[in-house]
């Protein structure tokens, strides 16, 4: 089944006319629902848990409901196959619909419960994942200093190396920690260590030929960065 969206850019621009209003999206995935709910009834086993994983968290944004309906019947069959993997991506996605319904609580314990699955699977990726997304959540709930704790983790993580001496993440997924981290450090009223943050983003994503549009998107974050320091003219420039 092809994956149509990967990741959504975490943050957008400030809005620099009225300060206590940012723009914010959730890193979120996303399959085509039509595509998986035609190929589920044929499908058994592992495969199956996967699509309905995959109808968890594609549902999730819009129909909590028909999320966490799919949510019970993936946990049921990945029980019955003992497909830990299956039963933490379940409860993953899960913790994404809560999320979307503002319930933090509900969706940080579904998060931790699925990070100690990754972590006795020994899924150094995942429990990386995790912490990035846990960051995330801390951010949305405003509690800023455990959101930094857990950016450094998952940057931490990201950046480790398997035996071989490979990442055990792409570049991509450290960007997107840099990003979220310079988001964290704004809300701190921290905006110059932000703006190092951002500009080094911006370095690293031009020599790996990371997409446009992300990199408009963090220029924009540069010059807000800039205004906030009071660098008027950096800021048009970047503008």
């Amino acid at each position: 089944m092809k994956k149509i969206l990967a990741i959504i850019l975490l943050f957008l621009f400030y809005n620099v006319a009225a300060k206590e209003k940012r723009v914010v999206y959730q890193a979120s995935v996303y399959w085509d629902i039509d595509s998986l709910e035609s190929v589920l009834p044929k499908q058994t086993g592992i495969e199956k848990v996967n699509t309905l994983n995959g109808l968890v968290v594609s549902v999730g944004f819009e129909d909590f409901k028909k999320s966490y309906e799919y949510f019970q019947q993936s946990s049921l069959l990945a029980e019955k196959l003992n497909y830990h993997f299956g039963i933490a991506e379940a409860k993953r996605y899960l913790a994404y619909a809560y999320y979307y319904q503002s319930d933090y609580s509900q969706s940080l314990n579904l998060l931790w419960e699925a990070r100690d699955i990754y972590e006795s699977l020994n899924d150094k990726f995942h429990l990386a994942v995790m912490d990035q997304v846990i960051a995330t959540l801390y951010l949305s709930a405003k509690d800023f200093d455990k959101a930094l704790y857990y950016c450094k983790e998952a940057i931490k993580g990201y950046r480790a190396r398997d035996n071989y001496g490979q990442l055990f993440a792409s570049v991509k997924d450290t960007l997107i920690m840099y990003s979220i981290t310079g988001r964290v450090y704004r809300e701190l009223g921290r905006s110059d260590t932000a703006l190092s943050i951002y500009l080094n983003y911006l370095e690293i994503g031009k020599e790996n030929n990371i997409e446009i549009t992300n990199l408009m998107v963090h220029t924009g974050l540069v010059a807000a960065c800039y205004i906030e320091t009071k660098q008027y003219i950096k800021a048009l420039e970047y503008y």
